[in-house]
């Protein structure tokens, strides 16, 4: 028994030292890749916390609205890459709240759809900077009028 968990032990440290240097440089460009793209995330995200920034009540008001007009619309946690507390080059993964709505469009044919996936918004917990009556009526009114027009080259002609 303990030749066979030391044959084992063995073949695990030759496995790690014969991987590791041939991975590295992949890693390593798969964490540029990372980064990269948290950097993307985080740059729509300070676009978008710019012109919004609502509480959860708020966005359960939104999602009333506009399931009203026809959306479908759901709450769900999506994991994304944030910046560590207290650093400027780490990053940790978070469950950050989003909207996500749909529409079902008709096309031109008798059974052709286009389902636009037209927006998923961060909730901001926060207090809003502004009153919730403002930030609802600029909510609804941007995210009707980009669904209004994302499928117009294939539903409008």
């Amino acid at each position: 028994m303990k030749m066979i968990t030391l044959y084992f032990f063995v073949f695990l440290v030759a496995g790690c030292g014969s991987t590791t240097g041939g991975d590295s440089k992949s890693y390593a460009q798969l964490w540029e890749e990372t980064v990269r793209q948290a950097d993307t995330l985080m740059a729509i995200e300070r676009e978008f916390e710019k012109a919004h920034h609502f509480n959860g009540e708020v966005a359960q008001t939104a999602m009333r609205q506009l399931s009203n007009e026809g959306f479908q619309c759901a709450l769900r946690y999506k994991m994304l890459p944030t910046l560590a507390k207290g650093s400027i080059d780490r990053f940790t993964i978070e469950n950050v709240p989003m909207i996500y709505c749909s529409k079902l469009h008709a096309k031109q044919g008798p059974d052709d759809t286009c389902r636009t996936f037209w927006a998923a918004f961060e909730v901001n917990w926060q207090d809003p900077a502004l009153p919730p009556e403002v930030l609802e009526a600029e909510f609804v009114s941007s995210t009707i009028k980009k669904e209004m027009y994302f499928c117009r080259s294939t539903d409008h002609g």
